[in-house]
């Protein structure tokens, strides 16, 4: 999917600079910046296909919308492979339009949520590495205010509609609150893995002075 996508991206660039004339650095971060956007329009549109054709387009749309929002301001946990995205996004996106048909939600049960994920959303969120690239805590707690405050407003109005469109919000939100719980360990891990790195490099550049000064 990914290696189609590129190879568009390219040819839409090549394009484009035959009447910009790019430097080469422009056309690699151009042609990166297209490489995403037909990639997430491909995957979009694949999963729309999916939606009508059972049905439930209306509730496809109203998942990406949510699941979408929350990623872009609390992040989560990222598959290793492109098609393991398409594949994670797409059980996320279709659990939740597949669950007021199997499960109901009753307010209570629904207020128990909101509590939890709002502990879920301040703990953990923001997660991703985009949000590591934020220079000081001031900016990581707007943006996870702004996640928390995303989260109640769209509880809110889950209050307000009907059983089936409220299942549909409740299962979006709890699967990227589980995202943010697997994105945090796996977190704790790459710095785990990058304090022992720097260990063995800081070990082995003592030792390389060392060998100098006896010599």
């Amino acid at each position: 999917m990914k290696n189609y996508t590129k190879a568009l991206a390219e040819q839409i660039v090549a394009v484009m600079d035959r009447y910009n004339n790019y430097e080469e650095l422009e056309k690699i971060v151009i042609c990166y910046g297209m490489e995403l956007f037909l990639n997430s329009i491909l995957k979009i549109s694949i999963y729309f296909v999916i939606g009508f054709s059972i049905g439930k387009g209306v509730e496809t749309i109203l998942s990406i919308i949510i699941f979408g929002s929350l990623r872009k301001v609390s992040g989560g946990r990222h598959a290793k492979t492109d098609v393991g995205c398409f594949i994670m996004t797409g059980s996320i996106i279709f659990l939740a339009v597949m669950s007021p048909d199997v499960v109901n939600v009753s307010i209570k049960v629904y207020a128990l949520i909101i509590l939890f994920m709002n502990g879920i959303f301040i703990c953990l969120s923001p997660c991703d590495e985009y949000f590591e690239s934020l220079e000081n805590n001031n900016e990581k707690m707007i943006v996870k205010w702004e996640s928390v405050l995303m989260i109640n407003i769209i509880f809110t109005i889950g209050i307000f509609i009907n059983n089936y469109w409220r299942t549909i919000i409740f299962m979006v939100i709890v699967a990227q609150g589980i995202t943010l719980i697997g994105g945090k360990e796996h977190e704790k891990k790459n710095y785990k893995s990058a304090g022992k790195y720097g260990d063995s490099i800081g070990k082995q550049e003592c030792r390389e002075k060392h060998t100098i000064n006896m010599s």
